[in-house]
């Protein structure tokens, strides 16, 4: 999460845009960890954040486990049970980040994250 902040600090980005994308890369992560690679913690993951625009910033992520949609389950998804504990990991990716791209590689799976750099404005 180090270096998150860091490179999100060098791009200018405010805390509370830096926060959501943190909240959104441990979600990754920990999903990676403990479904992808079964807990095994001695693989590799990558992340790349880029400003593309002055509108928005991308979080690449990028895995070496087992092929895993997360598109395929993100849209349609009725809201998180708040009773339930646990299993709100694709509901905060949803909810925290403006798309979700997916890319399956040979083996492994990258995520491409977008967020707005500002709330974007309704239509006048």
């Amino acid at each position: 999460m180090d270096w998150l902040a860091h490179r999100a600090e060098t791009l200018g980005l405010d805390g509370a845009l830096t926060l959501r994308m943190q909240l959104v890369l441990e979600e990754l992560f920990l999903n990676t960890l403990l479904h992808g690679y079964a807990g095994d913690g001695d693989n590799i993951m990558e992340l790349e954040l880029k400003k593309t625009d002055p509108r928005h910033v991308w979080l690449v992520y990028t895995d070496y486990a087992p092929a895993f949609n997360p598109c395929e389950k993100l849209f349609g998804l009725a809201p998180a049970d708040p009773e339930r504990l646990g299993g709100k990991g694709l509901y905060l990716i949803r909810d925290l980040s403006a798309s979700v791209e997916y890319q399956a590689l040979n083996p492994g799976n990258r995520i491409r994250l977008g967020f707005y750099l500002e709330a974007p404005r309704a239509q006048e």
